[in-house]
């Protein structure tokens, strides 16, 4: 499942281990550990799901991660006010112990020009002491925290660095979340990223021609069984990007080429072949 989300305030930048040269990156999440605000204003319907989780990690590595969870529905939770959420956050200690939630109008940004509200959350520590990030499951489904935090398909190479591998790899930076396709909320946020959950990309595809290290050859043969064509490019390349076109010519009956050339040439769609399942 290459759909990956990008919840740190901080921009993915990572290379192709075969291949160094090729680099894949996913822009920081516009929320971050400065300022937090969720992109739905009030009133929140909270009457199913109620709970908001933020995660926060302390450790010199930033990567024991705590849970923090908070019951946010109001007095009628079907229409919770922004103002009502941010009370219940504050009261939490372990919340207030890290965070100061307010509720700021949607548009002005201040708490007395009315309404609708959101909800902004603020971290008592600097960014080099704390690391966090809010669940996608629970009430954040109402507020939508994550709403602007950048989706992107990379090969499946790079669950390593997902949060929840952050024990099972040395270099992982735990800064990812993987999204499954097949579950209703994180298909969700992946359409809400402009991108189609039903769209599932494979790894060859992905390098979309940036690695030199993976080849694919679309071989043509003449009768007689002799290679007389080679279209070589990289993996995941597509029609209209360069590729290399090996000629063989020979002589009389010959099964052994006297000639062979290399020159650059355009991809057709003709030309681009598909791994074997």
């Amino acid at each position: 499942m290459p759909y990956f989300m990008n919840v740190i305030g901080e921009q993915f930048n990572q290379s192709w281990p075969i291949d160094q040269s090729a680099i894949f990156n996913i822009n920081a999440n516009i929320n971050n550990i400065a300022e937090m605000v969720s992109f739905n204003s009030d009133t929140f319907d909270f009457s199913i799901t109620n709970i908001f989780t933020i995660y926060i990690a302390i450790d010199q590595d930033k990567l024991f991660y705590q849970p923090i969870s908070v019951n946010v529905a109001g007095a009628n939770p079907v229409a919770t006010r922004a103002e009502e959420a941010v009370i219940a956050l504050n009261a939490n200690a372990l919340f207030a112990n890290s965070f100061t939630a307010y509720a700021q109008n949607a548009t002005q940004g201040s708490s007395g020009n009315g309404g609708p509200f959101v909800i902004l959350i603020r971290a008592k520590l600097p960014r080099v002491a704390m690391r966090c990030y809010i669940d996608n499951s629970g009430a954040e489904t109402k507020l939508q925290f994550n709403r602007r935090a950048p989706v992107k398909q990379l090969p499946t190479y790079f669950s390593r660095y997902t949060i929840a591998n952050r024990f099972n790899f040395q270099d992982s930076n735990a800064q990812l979340i993987e999204l499954n396709p097949l579950n209703p909320v994180d298909a969700q946020i992946i359409i809400n990223a402009g991108q189609d959950p039903l769209v599932v990309l494979a790894d060859w595809q992905l390098l979309a021609g940036r690695s030199n290290s993976e080849v694919f050859q679309k071989i043509t043969m003449d009768g007689s069984g002799r290679i007389v064509e080679i279209i070589q490019y990289y993996s995941g390349s597509v029609a209209g990007d360069m590729a290399i076109k090996i000629q063989y010519t020979y002589t009389g009956a010959n099964l052994t080429p006297d000639q062979a050339t290399e020159i650059p040439t355009t991809l057709k769609a003709s030309d681009l072949v598909i791994p074997p399942p």
